[in-house]
Parts: C-alpha cells; sequence; structure tokens
C-alpha cells in the first residue's frame, strides 16, 4: 500500500503492515541479493533535467572492470561462487567476521544469506579495485538486506 510515502497516508494499522510482509517467507527473502527500499520521489524531481551524478557510460566501465576482475580471478562471477568458495574467494578480516557474525545473530540470518551478503561485499570491493574485502564492503552489503532488519 503506502506505507512510507511520503504524501500519502498510509490507512493499514502497524499489524495489518507486519502480517503483510510476514507473505514474504525468509527462505524467499534469503533468495534475493539485494533488499533496497526506494523511496517515492516528486514530479518535479523526476523531471528534473539536472545531470546525474554518474553518467551510464562510466557505471558501465566500472562494472565491466569489475567483471574482469571476478573472471580473472575465480573465473565466474562472484553470483556464481558456491558456498565452498567463499573462504578461497572472499576471505574476510578478522574485523569483518566478527561484524558479519553479530548480524547474522541479531537478525537471525540463514547461512544463505550471510553468503549473500558475502558475495555482495566481494563485488562492492571489486567495483572499489580492491584486492580485499574492507570493513566498509560488509557495511554496505548488510545494508542492502533491508527486508532482514524487519524480522520479528
Amino acid at each position: 500500500g503506502y506505507a512510507g510515502h511520503p504524501s500519502v497516508p498510509c490507512t493499514d494499522t502497524s499489524q495489518q503492515i507486519a502480517l503483510y510482509r510476514r507473505k514474504l517467507s525468509g527462505p524467499l527473502l534469503d533468495r534475493f541479493d539485494l533488499h533496497v527500499e526506494v523511496a517515492s520521489q516528486s514530479g518535479s524531481v523526476l523531471l528534473s533535467t539536472s545531470e546525474p551524478s554518474e553518467n551510464s557510460e562510466s557505471v558501465y566501465a566500472r562494472v565491466a572492470v569489475a567483471r574482469e576482475r571476478q573472471y580473472a580471478r575465480q573465473g565466474k562471477l562472484n553470483s556464481e561462487l558456491k558456498a565452498s568458495e567463499l573462504m578461497h574467494y572472499c576471505p574476510l578480516e578478522e574485523e569483518g567476521q566478527r561484524l558479519l557474525e553479530t548480524a547474522m545473530d541479531r537478525l537471525a540470518m540463514s547461512a544463505r544469506a550471510a553468503h549473500r551478503v558475502v558475495k555482495v561485499a566481494r563485488t562492492l570491493a571489486d567495483l572499489e579495485g580492491r584486492e580485499t574485502i574492507a570493513m566498509n564492503n560488509i557495511t554496505e552489503a548488510l545494508a542492502y538486506r533491508g527486508m532482514d532488519r524487519r524480522a520479528c
């Protein structure tokens, strides 16, 4: 409905919203790498003629370089890595490991969801041109798991 909409009031109760969100099961949500809520924008913002902060060509070039880096490192994309390959291709520093373990406990994340976080963090590091997964990559990857934060 209109829950979270900036200008249209939501008429549902918090209990109705929670019941609706529970229809998306944990195992189904685990299969999505990113859970990103996009805020509604006004017509004036959407129709603005101002230039975007980064053009499509430069984004495409960064993504192409990141994909090349993944193929060179492991012969496939990060999204195609098996759980057994994560330790080899996506090692976490001790600090990142602790953060992920804490998030798993607090958000009741499954192993599948945690593996997806690691793959996204590896991709973020690739986009930055980093050989290792930094703490900010884990933090950002966890931020993309918005539906996990709504756990019961």
